[in-house]
């Protein structure tokens, strides 16, 4: 519960701001250069100037979490300078993804996520808007109030637009599509296709939520090297999955329609 989920956050790994030297005969020091290091080791994550504001990822999802008035669980996700954390309010299987990095490559991030028996998938703008925005630092005790007040409309939101996807059934060049769209590489799209007949001729139509099942299948066998690597995979293909949620519901109304 938020007990357990605090103890995972704590152990993720301290960072601190060293010196750069480059090497020009002797070692000189870069004055307005400080490297981004894992306390205690000296493997850069990152390069940044001696103005960078260093936010611990632990004490922004330490935050996060504290500012939880009710129970919550979830799950926490750390790869060299990049963290994911998943809070679910008690009794929730939707609840807030906050994305933080210290190595450039993200501000925060405050989204959407659902949980399933499949794993944690995140619920892109095109359901959750206007809620998903760019947070800095300073804001987000302010703004995790407010997302998880929005928490109980978001719900329903995603139950309601993935409902159209259960009639849904995929030819030859629909999977080709999915798979473009969950950016399956060459290895995982083989694996994709050892659970399916890849010969169009003799290839026979398949649900929707079938394939998703044999896309996690395929996933979990592609042994990605860190939880947190999988974990993006997966949110990945709930990203796939809204986005043909929303095209499936704009071509039913306007089926509808005509």
């Amino acid at each position: 519960m938020k007990e357990e989920l605090l103890f995972h956050i704590r152990r993720i790994p301290t960072f601190e701001l060293v010196d750069v030297f480059v090497r020009d005969g002797a070692l000189v020091k870069q004055p307005h250069l400080r490297a981004i290091v894992e306390q205690g080791k000296n493997d850069a994550i990152a390069v940044v100037s001696d103005k960078y504001n260093l936010v611990q990822i632990k004490d922004l999802f330490e935050n996060v979490v504290e500012c939880c008035r009710s129970e919550v669980d979830g799950e926490v996700f750390y790869y060299r300078g990049k963290g994911d954390l998943c809070v679910f309010p008690e009794d929730s299987d939707v609840g807030l993804l906050v994305q933080n990095s210290v190595d450039l490559s993200s501000a925060v991030r405050i989204s959407f996520c659902t949980r399933t028996k499949n794993g944690i998938f995140s619920i892109p703008s095109e359901v959750a808007s206007p809620f998903v925005r760019i947070h800095t630092a300073r804001e987000i005790q302010v703004q995790i109030e407010h997302y998880l007040a929005l928490l109980d409309r978001v719900k329903p939101a995603w139950e309601q637009i993935v409902e159209h996807l259960a009639a849904l059934e995929l030819n030859h060049e629909d999977i080709e599509a999915l798979k473009r769209d969950i950016g399956a590489g060459k290895r995982l799209s083989e694996i994709i296709d050892e659970y399916l007949d890849p010969e169009q001729d003799t290839f026979a139509p398949i649900k929707f939520w079938d394939f998703i099942q044999i896309v996690v299948k395929a996933i979990e066998k592609r042994n990605y090297k860190t939880t947190f690597h999988l974990s993006r995979k997966i949110r990945k293909v709930g990203d796939a999955i809204l986005q043909w949620a929303v095209f499936e519901k704009l071509r039913l109304s306007a089926v509808t329609m005509q």
